[in-house]
């Protein structure tokens, strides 16, 4: 397997992906990394900036097929792709994350006439998905309901929403235009100030079922692998703005990167960030169990060593202006969202009963 790396079902060249790849970590250095600050509080401009330039890259429908004016990747190559992006910003990677799931749920010939820069976002279920978890429900071309704290959700011009259709689990798309769609602006977010949020209201509004339960175990399978990508990004510019302040700061008589605690945690940093797999989609069991044993290991990891290196930078490490605190509350939104991991877990050892 010299020029191929296979993802999933799917191939893709190496040096085709470590193009992709390297873009992705130009537009992260230079829009997005920049712009941290502004997006941690939602800025508007600084929010518009960051998702022009995803657009403009074609990020934000590199799922979609070529005929359709996407690059056609297959699903399993974004995680690489959003990793980057959140080494600038978590709450961008997360928009282009959510982008693409949307967009490739969707009929091409929808996709096509879609106007540039729109945002199209994923509302999945925020909970496991047990019978009694509250969904929007479709019937008969009709989307009732609430699809609570939508991720990227505020003003979207298009959602695929998780919802009921009768006794099955499906996906339903919905214009945000639409007279029966109501969006309710989530103020004070705590993190992933970019990915506005939104509480969204469904009161008949004409949806179009695009997918049944194994398109949405799709589509939760690339969320959970891209959330923890997401989180790999985070953690790599936490170690490396730790690592930076540590040999850069003098106390004691020297820098402090030579005191123990200080490397300890350190090479505990690199030891997450170098042990832990990217994130994937492929490997031994289902897709959706991978996504889910992908989020978990890489957010919890994501915790531990943003507040690592917050204790690098000692009481700076609480102040906005370092830039850690941001990344640690961006690492523990990831952990949570869309269901804590805990849930998670137990999704995960019931696909893997249901398996064996």
């Amino acid at each position: 397997m010299n020029d191929q790396t296979v993802i999933g079902d799917a191939a893709i060249s190496a040096d085709e992906l470590a193009e992709f790849v390297s873009v992705a970590r130009s537009f992260a250095q230079d829009v997005p990394g920049k712009l941290w600050a502004e997006l941690d509080v939602g800025a508007k401009d600084a929010i518009e900036k960051s998702w022009n330039g995803v657009c403009e890259i074609g990020f934000d429908r590199c799922l979609v097929d070529e005929d359709a004016g996407g690059a056609g990747l297959p699903a399993a190559a974004l995680p690489a792709i959003v990793e980057e992006i959140a080494t600038g910003d978590g709450g961008v990677a997360m928009l282009t994350l959510l982008s693409n799931i949307a967009l490739a749920a969707l009929p091409d010939d929808k996709i096509s006439g879609l106007r540039e820069n729109g945002r199209f976002v994923y509302a999945p279920a925020v909970g496991s998905r047990e019978p009694n978890v509250t969904l929007p429900t479709l019937s008969g071309g009709k989307l009732t309901g609430e699809a609570a704290f939508v991720v990227g959700g505020w003003q979207a011009d298009g959602l695929v929403v998780a919802c009921r259709d009768g006794e099955s689990f499906a996906l339903a798309a919905v214009d945000g235009d639409d007279a029966g769609v109501k969006f309710e602006l989530v103020d004070d977010q705590l993190a992933l100030g970019s990915a506005r949020v939104a509480r969204v209201a469904f009161s008949s509004a004409t949806a179009t079922a695009v997918g049944g339960a194994n398109e949405l175990a799709h589509a939760d399978a690339v969320l959970n692998a891209g959330i923890g990508a997401i989180s790999r990004g985070i953690s790599r510019r936490a170690r490396g703005l730790a690592q930076e302040y540590a040999e850069n700061r003098y106390q004691g008589g020297g820098q402090i990167i030579i005191h123990g605690a200080v490397r300890d945690m350190l090479a505990r940093m690199s030891e997450r960030e170098l042990g832990m797999p990217q994130a994937s989609l492929s490997g031994a069991g289902s897709e959706l169990a991978i996504g889910l044993a992908s989020k978990i290991s890489l957010t919890d990891a994501a915790v531990l060593t943003t507040l690592d290196a917050i204790q690098v930078f000692g009481g700076m490490g609480y102040m906005r202006e370092t830039g850690v605190e941001k990344l640690m509350r961006d690492a523990k939104y990831c952990q949570v969202y869309p269901r804590p991991n805990w849930i998670a877990r137990d999704e995960l050892l019931e696909l893997q009963r249901e398996r064996h």
